[in-house]
């Protein structure tokens, strides 16, 4: 009995821990990212894994350690983590480690080939229209994959077209915390008229920075 009391005590800490907890959308994870990497597994123990870095954004680390992605009742990852699995990763730094951005899983990106899978809620539809009275059509459709032997609902967006919108906009924006610390902003600091260009040839920046100006 105090066994079954203390687990139904554990999930529903758990759970109300997580409570507010919202999906994080391709363009957050991008600007406030501590560390932005993508590379292959070469490790793994019950906690962690170690990834050899392909490509830095955010330094000129080779290999990293991260924590893994701790299954709860509403995400579990796509498939278990696995050597030779490679990955494109938004994390935050806490506690001296490295962690996911979010309970969500939505800051690992599976990769295949030259494709990146970018979970279907952190990239959704447009800012709603009020001229047209209408949402706008989603740049890229959500769809079904196999990853790892394991079935994968996201978008398939080519990695080069992701890298290009990971530097642009990082070199674009800077996100500021306002006084009170609990609300935050992009600022524009590059040239406008060189991000419409970045926006005209790459439909990511595009997307990127019309839910940027939706806030």
């Amino acid at each position: 009995m105090t066994q079954r009391f203390l687990l139904i005590l554990f999930l529903i800490s758990t759970l109300a821990a997580k409570a507010d907890y919202r999906m994080l959308s391709l363009h957050e994870m991008i600007l406030e990212a501590d560390k932005i990497v993508y590379g292959a597994i070469t490790e793994v123990d019950s906690l962690s894994f170690t990834l050899n870095i392909e490509g830095n954004f955010t330094g000129s680390e080779k290999v990293l350690k991260i924590q893994k992605h701790q299954n709860w009742t509403c995400a579990w990852r796509w498939a278990s983590y696995e050597v030779g699995q490679r990955l494109l990763l938004f994390l935050t730094e806490r506690d001296g480690k490295l962690h996911q951005m979010g309970p969500g899983n939505e800051s690992e990106l599976p990769l295949s080939g030259d494709y990146a899978f970018i979970q279907r809620f952190a990239i959704g539809a447009l800012p709603f229209d009020k001229d047209l009275k209408a949402e706008t059509k989603r740049y890229i459709k959500p769809t079904k994959h196999n990853l790892c032997g394991k079935d994968f609902y996201g978008c398939k967006i080519e990695l080069s077209k992701l890298i290009d919108a990971i530097t642009t906009l990082r070199v674009c924006y800077e996100m500021r915390l306002e006084e009170d610390s609990k609300s935050k902003s992009y600022v524009l600091i590059c040239d406008n008229q060189e991000l419409k260009h970045n926006c005209q040839r790459n439909e990511i920046i595009n997307w990127a920075v019309k839910r940027i100006e939706e806030k």
